[in-house]
């Protein structure tokens, strides 16, 4: 066992750091290649595949930067970032981190929120499917004097973005059907606040208020309306809860609710 989680640990090195002088010792006499070659094989592979992988969750990113740049950044990301599960679903998930570090795309101040706008909309997509809401009914059997002590619970594939930048308008201008090629972008424009969500089959991203935002937000981290209702009137005293409410449960994105 040891000596196979040695072979392990040299074989993996040799793929992600290019270092296959350790693996030498392990490689079966008669082969017609070296053994760098026969890593080198194995290492393009495992490369190609994982950038193919990150190209199909971060596909504005490229689209962005470009399939040069995009590539030159997927492998220093691999680098960095092995795959660690069998699972190609499950890769991909710091790539909106490692923009923020990574130099060549300094300058691209709102790429890194735009990967991380793409990378919820890929959890989103895979979100399980929660049990048939019956929402209405356990709402109404909530006693008036405890309305404000409830707890709810979002939909699995609810995700919560909030950037600086309008990466909302450079998503949705970065689309295959976004045919207004003379709608600029103004970096300046405002910040975004936005819910990815799936209420049926698509993923939806929805630009909401900051209010909104704030008690959503609120909720997901398991506070009480009371609290989240406290959070979103700093933003907006005027906060229409009201609206807030019957917008989540028309589209799903609050699956349950109860009260301690």
């Amino acid at each position: 066992m040891n000596a196979l989680h040695n072979f392990q640990q040299a074989f993996s090195a040799a793929i992600f750091t290019r270092e296959a002088t350790q693996l030498t010792a392990y490689m079966v006499g008669g082969h017609a290649l070296p053994a760098d070659a026969l890593v080198a094989i194995y290492r393009n592979n495992t490369f190609s595949n994982l950038t193919g992988a990150l190209a199909d969750v971060y596909p504005v990113v490229q689209r962005i930067v470009g399939d040069e740049f995009f590539g030159q950044m997927a492998r220093a990301y691999i680098e960095r970032y092995p795959s660690v599960s069998g699972d190609i679903q499950q890769y991909g998930i710091a790539f909106g981190r490692f923009i923020e570090s990574y130099e060549p795309a300094r300058q691209l101040l709102y790429l890194a929120d735009v990967a991380a706008l793409e990378w919820a909309y890929h959890e989103a997509f895979h979100a399980a499917v929660p049990p048939l809401s019956i929402m209405h009914i356990k709402l109404a059997e909530i006693p008036m004097n405890k309305a404000s002590q409830v707890r709810f619970r979002l939909h699995p594939a609810c995700r919560l973005i909030r950037s600086d930048y309008p990466i909302g308008h450079i998503w949705r201008a970065n689309q295959p059907e976004f045919f207004h090629n003379n709608d600029l972008i103004n970096l300046n424009e405002g910040g975004a606040h936005l819910l990815v969500r799936r209420p049926a089959l698509d993923v939806e991203i929805v630009d909401i208020s900051a209010a909104e935002f704030a008690c959503l937000n609120a909720l997901h981290q398991g506070e009480i309306l009371e609290a989240a209702v406290e959070s979103a009137s700093v933003v907006e005293p005027r906060f229409d809860l009201t609206t807030l409410l019957r917008e989540a449960l028309t589209h799903a994105s609050i699956v349950d609710c109860w009260v301690e």
